[in-house]
């Protein structure tokens, strides 16, 4: 599936619009297809179980904990943001709020992204509304795989960011040029790709303080590029 609507609450929800787990297993109906809960990692509160706590988009926070055992988060890093397919929650108790359980098997299913939840709304708001923009080339209606992020030449052959996917460019001249902007946030598009799935970023993204153009390269130093 491309880069969703991080801005749909139905399929983002907050914790508390996340259903209610049914005696510690996920409810047998909803009327949503799919949906995720994100949320940006403040502490990783591993004591016997997997445990992370992390704040929602309403900066409501709670606890994640994961049934399997074996899941290792001490790579995942305070910051980055946490997205769990259908994820539910329990049921308050004793006055305490619930809290996310991830059910043993589907600790795999659980992806990360490395930046702030803040980020990731904006890098998604880029990917899906950078084709309305307008690049110097003037084609800014051009389809997105045609067009170069650099350059905003539409039409002829480009290639995609070895790392992120996300992003194209026309050649390396222009790869080389902007790798110091596009190496901020290709980790994190790269994330967003895993979790679900791919979009290309034109030229003419002038939102959320997202510069109009993004660049090709994931790698540590110019270098060592690949696309081209």
């Amino acid at each position: 599936m491309p880069i969703p609507d991080l801005t749909n609450t139905t399929t983002f929800p907050a914790f508390d619009g996340l259903p209610i787990e049914e005696d510690g297993a996920a409810p047998g109906m909803d009327a949503r297809e799919e949906w995720f809960l994100v949320a940006q990692v403040k502490q990783n509160m591993t004591i016997t179980k997997p445990t992370v706590v992390v704040a929602d988009r309403a900066g409501d926070e709670f606890a994640i904990t994961f049934e399997d055992r074996g899941i290792d988060l001490r790579p995942v890093k305070t910051g980055w943001t946490i997205v769990v397919p259908r994820a539910c929650r329990t049921a308050p108790k004793e006055g305490k709020k619930g809290f996310v359980r991830v059910a043993e098997g589907k600790g795999t299913g659980v992806k990360y992204v490395p930046a702030g939840l803040e980020r990731v709304f904006e890098l998604g708001r880029a990917v899906r509304e950078g084709g309305e923009g307008e690049g110097e080339g003037g084609g800014g209606g051009a389809a997105a795989g045609e067009m170069c992020a650099g350059c905003g030449k539409a039409g002829g052959e480009v290639k995609s960011c070895t790392g992120c996917g996300v992003v194209r460019y026309c050649g390396k001249e222009c790869q080389t040029k902007d790798w110091k902007t596009h190496k901020l946030d290709c980790k994190a598009l790269k994330g967003m790709v895993n979790a679900w799935g791919t979009a290309s970023m034109p030229r003419g993204s002038r939102l959320m303080g997202i510069p109009d153009y993004f660049v090709l390269s994931p790698l540590k130093n110019l270098e060592g590029m690949k696309a081209f």
